[in-house]
Parts: C-alpha cells; sequence; structure tokens
C-alpha cells in the first residue's frame, strides 16, 4: 500500500495509502471510530521497523476529530508499542506498532 514510484511532488511526500484505502482493508474498529488494518510484509519491509509488536495501519475517521493514538494506550485486545508514523494534519493516516494483551 506504500507508494515507491510517486508520480509528482504530492505522492513524494506522503508516500502511505489514503484512509480510504485502510478502512477497506479493515479488520476491526476502536469505539472512537478508528480503523485497523495489519501491514503486508512488503511495507513492514519498506518501513523497517525493528522494533516490538506487530505493525498496524490506522485510518481516523473522516469527519470527526478523535486522539492520536499514544503509546501505552490499549485499544481492543491490543496495547500500542509504539507510534511509527504519527497522524499528520489532514492525512488521517498512522503507522503502530501494537501487541496482543494476553
Amino acid at each position: 500500500m506504500i507508494n515507491t514510484t510517486p508520480q509528482n511532488r504530492f505522492q513524494a511526500s506522503w508516500p502511505y495509502p489514503r484512509p480510504s484505502l485502510v478502512r477497506k482493508k479493515a479488520t476491526w474498529n476502536d469505539t472512537c471510530g478508528r480503523s485497523y488494518a495489519r501491514m503486508d510484509v512488503e511495507d513492514q519491509a519498506i518501513v523497517e521497523y525493528s522494533g516490538p509488536g506487530e505493525l498496524w495501519w490506522v485510518a481516523h475517521p473522516s469527519r470527526v476529530l478523535v486522539d492520536n493514538v499514544d503509546v501505552g494506550d490499549v485499544v481492543g485486545e491490543y496495547r500500542v508499542l509504539d507510534v511509527v508514523v504519527a497522524c499528520v494534519y489532514k492525512k488521517k493516516v498512522a503507522i503502530v506498532a501494537m501487541k496482543h494483551i494476553s
């Protein structure tokens, strides 16, 4: 889902997918309306994250302002271990590392 061949300067400045694409691939939503989709192996290789936990895409709701996901938050059955890419103004997509709470 990460654009590795940008066609213009706008795609080069933000290579991550649109929130609508993340919402389509989402496997679950939290109570604030954020959608979560597990990151593909190819995208994980591009991000080069070597910390603990599994990487997830987070898409914020389109018309509602919600708080960003922070380290230590419990979201559903997962705990946020790291925020790899924070949600940028008007982009509404983030990458977080989460671990299942057992």
